[in-house]
């Protein structure tokens, strides 16, 4: 017998794609009325409540929950880039938490841009009615989602910027981009307040809450998505916090943080890596 030298070379084994699980078959498995009664009492909480319990179910994996949390945010007006507080890195969620995301946005986007399921292609998964929507956003987002390719379901849709801004998953790599570096301009800006509100508001239990920077710095950033119109901005703010407020507004507040805090005036710069960033 001959002897081997040393051990035998092995040649790298493809990564093996682990599938998702059908949330279709899941919400399947109950029946019309119990959802019904599961959507009427999430319908009867309060909006902060909703966003807390979503993220919760979401990173827990309760996906029927996060399903079902995420269509009364959606009628409730709470776009998914609003919905998740906590700082996650991309490749550390699951494929079907990857999907769900996925799912979440077009729950969104059925919801607030009714007309749009007339443009592009794959309009069926822009209904929001039933359950075959779902069924065709799991045959493309098998394809997609876990393969790093959403841009292609986007580009499928045509969903313009402002659209991809108010989803999660559902961005090009120039909005995830643009994302991955408001997100370190909002703390810079956020220090620098911090920083001017000391040397304004301090007694003697300590710093004062100040909700006027609280909300110029919301303001900045919904300003900072929309491309810098005040009456988007507006729109934006209201949608994240729950409160109205005017263009006029956020007109000031946008053109007082340019004038007096440097930090607001950074220019947009893009991450160089594509993927793997926080989210």
């Amino acid at each position: 017998m001959a002897e081997l030298n040393g051990p035998p070379s092995l040649t790298p084994a493809k990564p093996v794609r682990e599938p998702v699980a059908s949330l279709a078959d899941l919400l399947a498995m109950e029946t019309p009325a119990s959802l019904q009664e599961l959507r009427d009492e999430l319908r009867e909480r309060e909006r902060l409540r909703l966003i807390r319990e979503y993220e919760a179910a979401f990173f827990a994996s309760r996906r029927r929950d996060a399903f079902l949390l995420s269509e009364v945010l959606a009628e409730r007006g709470v776009p998914p880039c609003f919905r998740i507080e906590r700082r996650y890195k991309a490749d550390s969620l699951t494929p079907a938490q990857r999907f769900d995301l996925v799912a979440h946005d077009l729950q969104w986007l059925a919801a607030t841009y009714p007309e749009h399921k007339g443009k592009g292609g794959h309009a069926e998964m822009l209904t929001g009615k039933g359950d075959r929507w779902l069924r065709v956003a799991e045959y493309y987002g098998s394809l997609k989602s876990q393969s790093g390719d959403v841009w292609m379901i986007v580009r499928q849709l045509q969903l313009d910027e402002e659209q991809q801004w108010e989803c999660l998953a559902l961005r090009s790599m120039k909005i995830k981009r643009a994302a991955a570096g408001l997100k370190r301009r909002q703390t810079t800006l956020k220090k620098a307040l911090r920083a001017r509100h000391l040397k304004k508001v301090t007694d003697w239990r300590g710093l004062a809450p100040n909700p006027v920077y609280a909300r110029r710095e919301l303001v900045w950033v919904c300003g900072e998505m929309t491309g810098g119109s005040p009456t988007k901005a507006a729109r934006l703010y209201r949608m994240w916090t729950g409160n109205a407020i005017t263009r006029q507004l956020a007109n000031d507040d946008l053109q007082w943080l340019r004038l007096k805090v440097p930090e607001a005036r950074q220019p947009r710069r893009e991450p160089d890596d594509e993927e793997g960033g926080d989210v």
